[in-house]
Order: structure tokens, then C-alpha cells, then sequence
């Protein structure tokens, strides 16, 4: 099984994520959205039309959301293209499989 996250190094949900996945001995495809261009285009598309994505797309539009709003990474889409922003509920998702 593989999963895909999309995220950043740099970022320490990101960085948590990978290596639970790591402990759980499970395979990961990671889209570094800081890497490159496409990576960059391909996150930004999911934050725009998917629905996991639809509070974090509320908050962007309040005026503290620089210093106060959730980028929308890590998110982590499953084989079955389920796409989860929360770390629990997408291992608890793997655990059910």
C-alpha cells in the first residue's frame, strides 16, 4: 500500500506524518511542494477543489490568516483516493482497510 502526502519539509506536521508512516512500515509518496513547480500547481489544485480543503479555503479568506490560518498540509490521499488534513483520521482510515 502507498500513500500520498503533500506537504513540506519544512513543515513539523509534515515532518511527523512521515515518520509515522515510517514506523507503520508503510510506503509513501511524498510531493514536496516546495520542490518544484508542478508539485506546487498540484497542491494548489487540491486545496482549490477538494472538499477536505474547504475550511482551510474559508480561513484564507479572514484578515489574520497569515499569522493564524492552516496551510492545508500535510494532506494525505489513501490508494482509494480518500484525502485526509488530519493525521488521526487518515491512520485510523488505514487501520480499517
Amino acid at each position: 500500500m502507498k500513500v500520498q502526502i503533500v506537504g513540506s519539509h519544512m513543515c513539523p506536521g509534515c515532518r511527523e506524518i512521515l515518520e509515522e508512516m515510517k514506523k507503520r512500515n508503510v510506503e509513501v509518496d511524498f510531493v514536496n511542494i516546495l520542490e518544484d513547480f508542478p508539485s506546487l500547481k498540484y497542491y494548489l489544485m487540491l486545496r482549490e477543489q477538494e472538499d477536505c480543503y474547504a475550511e482551510i479555503r474559508k480561513q484564507a479568506l479572514q484578515s489574520d490568516y497569515p499569522e493564524n490560518g492552516r496551510l492545508g498540509i500535510p494532506c494525505m490521499i489513501l490508494p482509494d483516493g480518500r484525502k485526509f488534513l488530519d493525521m488521526d483520521e487518515a491512520i485510523a482510515a488505514l487501520g480499517a482497510k
